[in-house]
């Protein structure tokens, strides 16, 4: 795994007790982790907002952060999760990855190499924060964003 500044900054700020900053916006979100994907392969996400979005607001989000943070176009993983206060990769460790699933919202996957994918956005809680019975596929393509 490649560390990133924002990613050192986010983990010393986690270990030190301080917060993650807000970033503003129409939905406001905390950048919690911000990773390369293998050298030239693209970038990887993880945010946390503060209350339930319904899919409309979830691609709203992605293009907030995708006009903030400016990703290559190659390939793109942004992971969303409510009430998360720090990102640690679960490394194949139970409590951390049930821990995640507990927050997880929204997953965004965006490949070059599959143009075409209609499930690029998945969508695991409800407009309450509850887990969906059954996740919610949408499509959805940043590359658009702002179109």
């Amino acid at each position: 795994m490649q560390l990133t500044i924002v990613t050192i900054i986010v983990a010393i700020a986690s270990q030190s007790g301080l917060k993650v900053p807000t970033i503003s916006g129409p939905i406001p979100y905390r950048l919690l982790s911000s990773q390369v994907l293998r050298p030239d392969q693209g970038r990887s996400y993880v945010v946390s907002v503060e209350k339930p979005l319904d899919p409309p607001a979830i691609k709203t989000l992605l293009c907030q952060i995708v006009a903030a943070e400016k990703p290559p176009n190659t390939r793109l993983e942004i992971g969303v999760y409510l009430g998360l206060d720090e990102f640690i990769p679960p490394l194949g460790f139970k409590p951390l990855s049930d821990k995640l699933a507990a927050h997880r919202m929204a997953s965004y996957q965006w490949n070059t190499k599959l143009p075409n994918d209609r499930r690029r956005l998945s969508v695991a809680k409800d407009t309450d924060g509850k887990p969906l019975a059954k996740w919610e596929y949408h499509e959805f393509d940043h590359t658009k964003c702002g179109s």
